[in-house]
């Protein structure tokens, strides 16, 4: 059974007893983060196993919607940017429980150590999950042709092709660079410094990039816009939100209102351009270094925060799903282009694909994911 505390404010957490960061890769030992030590915290198990249910339906959305765009009815845009606007939440979700989990952890008396104990794994799993998703996305006729070199030429200079999720990967290595230097700040300095930082990054890049994508002029250079690093900002924000007083009495209803509104600005602009025929359309407006998603995701993150999860086997679910979750990242994009290409060859209608495609791609990514779990060679391979 879930509920939110009556009082609408967030109360003290467990802890994590596995340290893992975002994914639920583990990082390390438990820090004092709360009450109960010995316990996970609940509620980001809970948030990651949503958020990697979010992760594969936008993925699922883009692949069954861009053959379409061209074609595309009104209702169907209208359903590909409300699945997009919900399913944009999910990323930061992500950030915001690493930045909650890493940043404590992050000895910055030891920063080689640090980096040395998941950074070179991550390289790993990029280029091998990059390449393995790419060659079946080619078997799948994605693809005209695939050769190893010019596929690992496209790796070193950002083009994802087919493998488009793992940008998250080099992503995630920027931001775990970064957490030493965040983890001394937090010692050294107050809040209130940490606070700062993330007003003066949305005010350079989250603000600008907003008003790029509503009004397509770019009023400051994309330099100053990439600098702050909007995933550092939701990293940031995942640390204050769980590991100190920030946002613990903002009203429940307040995040509501505040996360809805934001979604159905998105979802009103994205139809806007629809009926313009404008082409800008695309996510510009639910971009994560945007303001429509940063804000509802982060409402969202502290509302599932507050969420008391009493049913010991939803504790059990949520933490089962939350370990597997990040071989589940992994493979799930390998695993959809296999999916939805044979249910096209008997499927007639686009989105009456997505419910059956999601439940399957699901199920068989956390099946892999399970099954390399339990064999020890193979582990480091999904956690």
């Amino acid at each position: 059974m879930l509920w939110f505390y009556r009082s609408g404010t967030l109360k003290n957490l467990p802890g994590d007893r596995d340290a893992a960061d975002g994914m639920g890769a583990t990082v390390g030992s438990q820090a004092p983060m709360a009450t109960h030590e010995k316990e996970r915290n609940a509620q980001l198990d809970l948030s990651r196993a949503l958020a990697i249910v979010l992760v594969v339906m936008i993925h699922l959305n883009d692949r069954i919607f861009d053959p379409i765009a061209a074609q595309a009815t009104g209702t169907e845009w209208a359903l590909h940017a409300v699945l997009n606007a919900i399913g944009r939440l999910a990323v930061p979700i992500f950030f915001m429980i690493s930045g909650a989990l890493v940043i404590p952890r992050a000895d910055p008396t030891h920063i080689v150590r640090f980096y040395k104990k998941r950074i070179p794994q991550f390289v790993v799993l990029l280029v091998l999950y990059y390449l393995g998703t790419n060659y079946v996305a080619y078997l799948m006729h994605y693809e005209d042709d695939f050769n190893i070199w010019s596929r690992l030429q496209d790796l070193a200079v950002g083009r994802m092709r087919d493998a488009f999720h793992l940008w998250f990967i080099p992503a995630l290595i920027g931001v775990y660079l970064a957490a030493p230097f965040i983890n001394a700040i937090s010692r050294m300095a107050p809040v209130s410094t940490l606070r700062a930082y993330c007003v003066v990054g949305v005010v350079m890049t989250m603000l600008p990039f907003t008003t790029v994508a509503l009004t397509k002029d770019r009023i400051w250079t994309a330099e100053s816009v990439e600098f702050f690093g909007s995933y550092v900002i939701y990293f940031v924000l995942g640390h204050l939100f769980v590991n100190t007083e920030m946002a613990r009495h903002w009203p429940t209803w307040k995040l509501t209102c505040t996360g809805l509104l934001s979604m159905a600005i998105a979802i009103g602009v994205q139809c806007y351009y629809y009926r313009e025929n404008d082409p800008h359309f695309h996510h510009a407006i639910t971009d994560y270094r945007g303001l429509f998603t940063a804000i509802p995701s982060a409402c969202l993150f502290l509302m599932l925060l507050r969420v008391n999860v009493r049913s010991e086997r939803m504790r059990s679910a949520s933490e089962y799903c939350s370990r597997l979750s990040f071989g589940v990242y992994l493979i799930h994009l390998a695993i959809l282009h296999v999916v939805l290409r044979l249910l096209q060859q008997q499927w007639a209608a686009h989105y009456a694909l997505l419910p059956p495609a999601l439940i399957v791609i699901v199920a068989l990514s956390f099946g892999y994911a399970l099954v390399l779990s339990r064999i020890p060679v193979l582990r480091k391979l999904v956690v």
